[in-house]
């Protein structure tokens, strides 16, 4: 069965629209965005100006609820996970940030069961299974129940859909139970995740990245992708990770590369410049940092109107979760008198089938990359950086044991490099 009608959206946490860029693709339409940073409306307004778009800001205003369409199809809420990150404050979700969302729920009990969106789409990181216990999933998942929705959630690395860039979200999707079922949305799919690949390959041609700032205890090392992009330091300043690229020697990647890694047009965020003019472009990274990865979202576009069934392999898998367990990467409820199912799903749902038909293609780092404009370069990881990331890297143990041969090309790679940033 197939129900290709375009569904009616509503915005809330908006950012720079890769939530709804995604479902744009997917043949649906954002009819509100409701977004604070005046740098992230900026954007908006520019790339989803041929829609009728209201851009509005502050969800804990008075009137928000009314000031919502009467009736929409899908909420979307990517919303803030500065008190759920690992890197973040970690206050949970009662914090002033994160907990933004029980408003958002309060808000909905508070409509007509008519008034309420058939559908929710909920994206945060993955730290947030483990932060307080898992206190944070418990307290979200069971307001949804309370609201009567039924609800699947999936840990997804947006590395599955073809980004050269490791990055674990939660996806949330829950729904009216006349509208259908959230488990076709996001285990409809599946495939195994590829082996991870600890070899120096920029020897070979192939680009690799990895966190400069770190050393001590991580590298966060991606053959053939970057890292998870990091929002910024305690200063708020960009810390991209780094790129050892075989023509290019180690740099850091541009604004525009890391809209390319998040499936957004090069240029996407600019508009913000408008609003902020500063040399380091913080607020755009910032804006990229914090954003939903396109492809996956225009998977979630299709499968919601779909109504595929999902997969009998991972059905097959779902088990009652015991009170007190840990959160597991997957699960679902289909009611309030059903059980918590634990599923065992791979965070890597696109096969290449998959892909085709979404029209999406996997992407090498170096292919993504590419030249930039009028002979420019990319900025070279600094003489300091690369010294100080070295020294803690020679002093700790990583890599000694499972791959000690990729510590010893990649030391040497940061000694040549060490030299070169020397004497230039």
């Amino acid at each position: 069965m197939s129900d290709k009608r375009p569904l009616n959206v509503v915005s809330l946490f908006s950012g720079v629209g890769g939530f709804e860029l995604g479902l744009q693709a997917a043949g649906h339409e954002t009819l509100q965005f409701w977004e604070l940073m005046p740098e992230a409306q900026a954007c908006l307004r520019k790339h989803f100006r041929a829609s009728t778009v209201e851009v509005d800001g502050d969800i804990t205003r008075t009137g928000f609820s009314t000031a919502l369409p009467s009736r929409f199809d899908v909420l979307t809420a990517g919303f803030p996970c500065q008190d759920l990150s690992q890197a973040g404050r970690t206050e949970g979700i009662s914090g002033a940030r994160s907990g933004l969302i029980l408003h958002v729920l309060d808000v909905l009990e508070q409509r007509p069961l008519n008034a309420r969106p058939s559908w929710l789409l909920l994206e945060n990181v993955a730290f947030m299974r483990h932060i307080g216990g898992g206190h944070a999933m418990k307290i979200v998942l069971g307001r949804l129940t309370q609201l009567g929705y039924r609800w699947a959630y999936r840990q997804v690395d947006s590395n599955a859909f073809g980004l050269p860039q490791r990055r674990k979200r939660i996806y949330f999707a829950a729904c009216q139970p006349a509208a259908g079922d959230p488990r076709s949305v996001l285990f409809a799919d599946d495939s195994a995740r590829p082996d991870r690949v600890m070899a120096p390959g920029w020897i070979d041609g192939t680009a690799c990245g990895f966190y400069w700032t770190e050393g001590n205890r991580g590298l966060g090392w991606g053959y053939d992708l970057v890292p998870a992009f990091k929002v910024g330091s305690s200063l708020q300043l960009p810390s991209p990770p780094a790129i050892l690229h075989p023509a290019e020697s180690i740099v850091t990647p541009t604004i525009s590369d890391a809209e390319a890694l998040q499936g957004f047009e090069r240029g996407w965020t600019a508009p913000a410049e408008g609003v902020h003019r500063d040399r380091q472009g913080r607020w755009r990274w910032h804006l990229v940092g914090n954003a939903v990865s396109v492809p996956v979202s225009t998977w979630l576009g299709h499968r919601i109107s779909s109504r595929r069934k999902p997969l009998a392999h991972l059905l097959e898998t779902a088990r009652p979760l015991p009170a007190d367990s840990k959160w597991p990467a997957a699960a679902y409820r289909m009611g309030a008198d059903e059980d918590v199912m634990s599923v065992e799903a791979s965070d890597w749902p696109a096969t290449s089938a998959t892909l085709e038909e979404l029209g999406l293609r996997r992407q090498t780092l170096a292919g993504l990359l590419g030249d930039l404009p009028d002979g420019k370069r990319r900025p070279r990881l600094s003489y300091r950086a690369t010294k100080g990331f070295r020294v803690r890297f020679e002093r700790s143990s990583l890599l000694k044991r499972n791959s000690p041969e990729l510590r010893a090309a990649l030391l040497e790679a940061l000694r040549a490099h060490e030299v070169d940033m020397s004497a230039s």
